[in-house]
């Protein structure tokens, strides 16, 4: 079976090297079951982006699966342009290296729109004009978090109705989505990276390392984190946080950390590659999430599959994950509560079997999980095709 992914941000492009990369896994666990697979990626160059490089590369081949890339400057911020006038000019933009794509590879049986804005109406638009079947899945936390504006529900619950099947990442979020767009959303994880599979194995040392791995804004709440590791840990010299990731509240958090005179204990990562983000989570004793809207968390089910057990908040795609066997669930922004829970993981370090958390994860988040799941759903669209 063919199927060609769309993913909604810029994929793996210079300035997004990231962008894209749960579908990337996506499609290598694709096509080492046997499917063939293409990604095309389209979009808008921003107006803050456009004085950078923007480089990237039109067509390559990675590991067997051709990607297509074309991305246009805009000189008009997206609050500026209407959702009709985008979905025309991102189409108007896919056409030709779709048709292109067509005449090396063949017409896809299925293709797979990673969110509404904008793959899915891309999708839906493919229909129209291929009538070519497609499914979307959601990711972004935009929609429970408000920033998408329900006057585009029409649309989007239309769009949602063209597709054969409709998914979100968890179990919440699906419920969430189903509910404001009037459809049925079924449910499918996103994928551990099979680098993350390795069976773990950790130096027991003197020291306790708590890890978390995030962008620098308010919705993950590093600063909730910081508080909770001062009150509960500044007198255990044995005890540090590592912090990774990047973002607009890095400034600030370090100037927190500094305040409180912990700079030798709470350590900033900076930016990680996926090795780094590995080590990192090998070498960790608990991976802690504190956010406030999660719609899954690929980094709970990397620590796990590494062995290392987790404390997340209940904000949505954590609840999926996270159980009484490999980690803790917290109330969002229960400052108490995160301090308790890191004080009991400190306690009950031993406690966990990081070779039973890692081989359970595989289980349920692996390859073979992800490929059984979404088969059905692509030989759903095919039947109903036919």
């Amino acid at each position: 079976m063919h199927i060609l992914i769309l993913p909604s941000e810029h994929f793996m492009t210079v300035n997004s090297s990231l962008g894209g990369i749960f579908q990337l896994h996506q499609a290598k666990a694709l096509i080492e079951n046997n499917f063939k697979v293409g990604i095309i990626g389209v979009g808008f160059i921003s107006p803050r982006e456009i004085l950078k490089s923007n480089k990237y590369i039109q067509y390559e081949n990675i590991d067997g699966i051709p990607v297509y890339r074309q991305y246009a400057k805009s000189l008009l911020p997206t609050r500026l342009t209407g959702l009709t006038y985008r979905k025309q000019k991102l189409f108007k933009l896919f056409v030709p290296i779709f048709e292109e794509y067509i005449k090396e590879h063949g017409i896809p049986d299925v293709v797979h729109a990673h969110n509404f804005l904008f793959a899915g109406f891309i999708a839906q638009a493919i229909k129209t004009k291929y009538t070519i079947p497609y499914i979307i899945t959601e990711h972004s936390s935009a929609f429970a978090r408000g920033i998408i504006n329900q006057k585009f529900d029409d649309e989007l619950t239309k769009c949602a109705k063209d597709a054969k099947t409709v998914t979100a990442v968890s179990t919440p979020f699906a419920e969430l989505l189903a509910k404001r767009l009037k459809v049925k959303v079924e449910v499918i994880s996103n994928i551990v990276d099979k680098y993350f599979m390795a069976t773990p194995s950790k130096t027991k040392n003197l020291e306790f390392n708590f890890l978390n791995i995030a962008g620098f804004n308010k919705n993950k709440n590093q600063k909730l984190l910081i508080d909770a590791f001062t009150e509960g840990f500044k007198d255990k010299d044995n005890v540090f946080l590592r912090i990774g990731g990047y973002g607009v509240l890095e400034d600030e958090l370090k100037n927190l950390v500094k305040e409180y005179s912990m700079e030798d204990r709470i350590i900033f990562l900076g930016s990680l590659t996926q090795e780094r983000v590995k080590e990192e989570m090998d070498s960790a004793d608990c991976f802690v999430l504190s956010s406030n809207y999660e719609t899954f968390g690929v980094v709970l089910i990397e620590s796990l599959a590494c062995g290392t057990p987790v404390i997340a908040t209940k904000c949505g795609g954590p609840e999926d994950i996270v159980d009484e066997k490999n980690g803790i669930l917290i109330g969002i922004g229960d400052k108490r509560a995160l301090e308790e829970a890191m004080q009991y993981m400190y306690e009950n370090k031993n406690r966990y079997d990081r070779k039973l958390l890692s081989d359970e994860t595989i289980e349920k988040f692996g390859e073979k999980a992800f490929v059984d799941r979404v088969t059905t759903l692509y030989n759903r669209a095919v039947k109903d095709k036919i």
